[in-house]
């Protein structure tokens, strides 16, 4: 035999992927990460450490930070791309106040749910 006398056996399994990635919904659900806000406004600095900002789309489709006092900052991470595709689908998300001074501002992002 050309091989050595080993049979070579080719095996293929079928693998369900629902049971290894998560559903669209589950995936927004869990979605949660620390960011430094970016672009950070005035109306930020109204705001205190453990306030919670409303996380939204503009019309650009760019991910925002919304306070009672308007724009806040903007949000870019490597998540973005995900948590663009939950708010198109109409899932709310929030952004805690972790810390904050006149220039820097980190929150942490998660589903409102």
């Amino acid at each position: 035999m050309k091989d050595g006398g080993h049979k070579k056996i080719n095996y293929v399994k079928q693998l369900d992927p629902s049971q290894y990635s998560p559903s669209s919904d589950d995936a927004c659900d869990d979605l949660s990460f620390s960011v430094i806000l970016q672009n950070m406004q005035p109306a930020l600095l109204k705001h205190s450490k453990d306030d919670v900002l409303d996380v939204t789309l503009d019309q650009r489709d760019h991910v925002i930070a919304v306070g009672k006092n308007g724009l806040c900052g903007t949000i870019n991470a490597p998540q973005v791309l995900q948590l663009i595709k939950c708010l198109q689908k109409q899932k709310k998300f929030k952004a805690v106040i972790l810390e904050l001074d006149s220039d820097r501002c980190k929150v942490r992002v998660r589903s409102s749910v």
